[in-house]
């Protein structure tokens, strides 16, 4: 029997990081503990800031937090790096309020066509409003959690698996947040492109889940 046991835990352990992840799920927001509360408040203080419509918050086990901001007005991208990283300055304090001064953050801008701005919106409004616990995968203890906002939704992801849709989406987003680091303009039209393509392939792929739940609910009304 134990046997047994263990084998089957083994192949959900190999299994879980392929399970393709094909979009977002609803954030359920922080945990109820002082100390997770502070750390929440302590990301959006130093990282998100205020005055934004679009964002993109990465929160590694063991690196640096980031995260990339939209001003969709002005046109503006802002990157925020943490030296060090915010969780680890949170734990030193415990349960008493996070010193701010003690977190240093490196901060790019950059000023990007109204086009990629338009992508942007598009491409997050749509992946954060179509959100769904179906979406959901097996997680872990170590890896990277994906946060995702836009101007009335968000939706997360945990360390996606290579060719899934939700790794696709981070890489690119990623790669935005790279552009704004270096400053290269030369970018936007590829990254435009991208995000448009990455939209076209998540309209896609909620057509084909719709269907299959249409599908799933007659077969259920044919063995009643």
């Amino acid at each position: 029997m134990k046997r047994h046991l263990s084998f089957l835990v083994c192949l959900l352990i190999g299994c879980a990081p392929m399970v393709a992840q094909n979009g977002l799920v609803p954030i359920r927001g922080s945990l109820d503990d002082k100390i997770s509360q502070l750390y929440d408040a302590a990301l959006k203080s130093s990282l998100l800031g205020g005055n934004w419509q679009l964002a993109y918050k990465v929160l590694p086990s063991f690196t640096p937090e980031y995260a990339l901001v939209c001003n969709v007005t002005e046109k503006k991208l802002t990157l925020r790096e943490a030296d060090e990283q915010i969780y680890e300055i949170q734990l030193y304090y415990g349960t008493t309020q996070i010193d701010t001064s003690k977190i240093k953050v490196s901060k790019y801008e950059m000023i990007v066509d109204e086009s990629l701005v338009q992508a942007l919106d598009s491409l997050l409004s749509h992946v954060t409003k179509t959100s769904s616990d179906r979406n959901k995968t097996i997680g872990g203890f170590d890896g990277v959690s994906y946060y995702f906002f836009s101007r009335n939704y968000s939706g997360e992801c945990w360390s996606p698996s290579s060719g899934s849709y939700a790794h696709r989406l981070v890489t690119f987003m990623d790669a935005v947040c790279s552009m704004v680091k270096q400053g290269d303009a030369s970018q936007e039209s590829a990254l435009t492109e991208q995000a448009r393509t990455l939209q076209e392939s998540a309209l896609l792929l909620n057509k084909a889940s719709g269907t299959a739940k249409k599908r799933q609910g007659k077969r259920a009304k044919r063995r009643r």
